[in-house]
């Protein structure tokens, strides 16, 4: 019998300070594409716009 294949699924959630919108930030072209990161690294000061009120706020990458 032949293996089934396992995908991995990856999400990165923050929630914004200023309003408490929780948002998805692999939605972000910069996160996917390794423009910014690679996944599953520890980056800091992340640039996030809360796309709900606009909030500008930084983040730090966990795991």
């Amino acid at each position: 019998m032949a293996n089934v294949e396992a995908s991995w699924c990856v999400s990165l959630i923050v929630e914004c300070p200023g309003c408490g919108e929780i948002m998805d930030l692999t939605q972000d072209d910069s996160v996917i594409d390794g423009t910014f990161c690679v996944a599953l690294e520890n980056e800091k000061d992340y640039q996030v716009e809360c796309p709900e009120y606009g909030n500008h706020f930084t983040c730090d990458f966990a795991y």
